[in-house]
């Protein structure tokens, strides 16, 4: 179930096939050791065989976008798209779950087809600096309102200062 890229020794890396023998290549034998990296086989394509060694390359499947976004787009599901990437060029500042880029924006430009890193990406911003908002302080029963002047942007979650446009009074 493993994906693998390989990479063939330069000693190994042509076949020469007879024409009518185009497209019917058998591998006779296959070696690989995994804990190495390293395979040998045995191609047969008719009465001609060849011996090939390479390298073993682990894959892993990464979500990227499939069109390239710009900051403030959202990021649905259906603009994330999977390819395959050797696994030691995966770093941990990169996205490899497609449910952290579901619902995120982009912090400036990103790329299609391109590995996303964790610093490229943000929530969608739910408050811009400057803007007109509703404060509820709720205790029990009891609900008070009060209208203010955002002082920061804020996306859901974050705390941001706001005046109070009745009092001038900051929050």
């Amino acid at each position: 179930g493993q994906k693998f890229d390989i990479e063939l020794d330069t000693a190994s890396s042509s076949l020469h096939v007879p024409t009518a023998m185009a497209g019917k290549l058998d591998i006779s034998t296959l070696r690989a050791d995994l804990s190495r990296g390293e395979f040998r086989a045995e191609l047969m394509a008719g009465d001609v065989t060849r011996h090939i060694s390479g390298r073993l390359f682990s894959v892993t499947e990464i979500p990227v976008l499939q069109k390239p976004l710009r900051a403030g787009d959202i990021i649905r599901a259906e603009d994330v798209v999977y390819i395959d990437m050797q696994s030691a060029d995966i770093s941990a500042s990169m996205v490899v779950d497609a449910e952290k880029l579901i619902g995120q924006t982009p912090r400036r430009g990103v790329p299609a087809l391109k590995p996303v890193n964790l610093s490229d990406i943000t929530q969608p911003m739910a408050v811009k600096k400057g803007a007109v908002v509703t404060m509820t302080l709720t205790s029990g029963m009891i609900a008070l309102t009060a209208q203010g002047r955002a002082q920061d942007n804020g996306a859901v979650g974050d705390v941001i200062r706001v005046i109070n446009t009745s009092s001038n009074q900051s929050i």
